[in-house]
């Protein structure tokens, strides 16, 4: 079984085809290493949108398209715009940075992103063993060492008792079981 077809995988398909004159489903299978049900639901999908016009037959009368002048892609869906997922995609493009970077890069007219924010973040990171911290002359800078992919670690608070006489936790609670 193959991976999932994924958001960035429809972006990697949409630039490989604007750059060319005629494709068809082989065409954008090769040019993006995706699968062939791929190629075809990508095909289908900008059919649909009026992105693409056909354009005419190829080899043994298979149906090729071309982009529509001026035709765009749709900008990704909106549950990706959350503050983490501009922080993680920040991070992942910068590699190092200050909170103040991660903010500014992170901040969008849709996502509020303060400094505070990132800053929280990345020290949250930093704990979970995905950033290491250099210290710098004007306060500290962060590093990626550990990149999982393109979801972004998402910091949760755990339902736990301490117990501070034999110095451990007498009970955690188990996902989806705090109160």
């Amino acid at each position: 079984m193959g991976r999932r077809f994924r958001p960035a995988d429809a972006q990697a398909a949409w630039a490989a085809a604007s750059r060319m004159d005629r494709f068809g489903y082989g065409e954008l299978q090769q040019a993006c290493k995706i699968s062939y049900d791929a190629a075809v639901r990508c095909i289908r999908g900008w059919q649909r949108q009026g992105l693409i016009a056909p354009a005419g037959l190829g080899k043994s009368r298979r149906k090729l398209w071309a982009v529509r002048p001026g035709a765009t892609l749709p900008p990704p869906p909106e549950n990706r715009q959350t503050p983490a997922w501009n922080m993680w995609k920040a991070m992942r493009g910068l590699r190092a940075f200050a909170p103040i970077d991660i903010a500014a890069h992170a901040c969008t007219a849709r996502v509020a992103v303060t400094e505070a924010d990132a800053e929280r973040y990345c020290r949250q990171l930093a704990r979970a063993g995905y950033l290491r911290a250099d210290p710098r002359g004007d306060g500290p800078a962060y590093r990626l060492i550990r990149d999982t992919g393109p979801r972004p670690p998402r910091p949760c608070r755990v339902a736990a008792v301490w117990d501070p006489n034999s110095g451990d936790y007498a009970w955690t609670a188990a996902v989806g079981d705090a109160a």
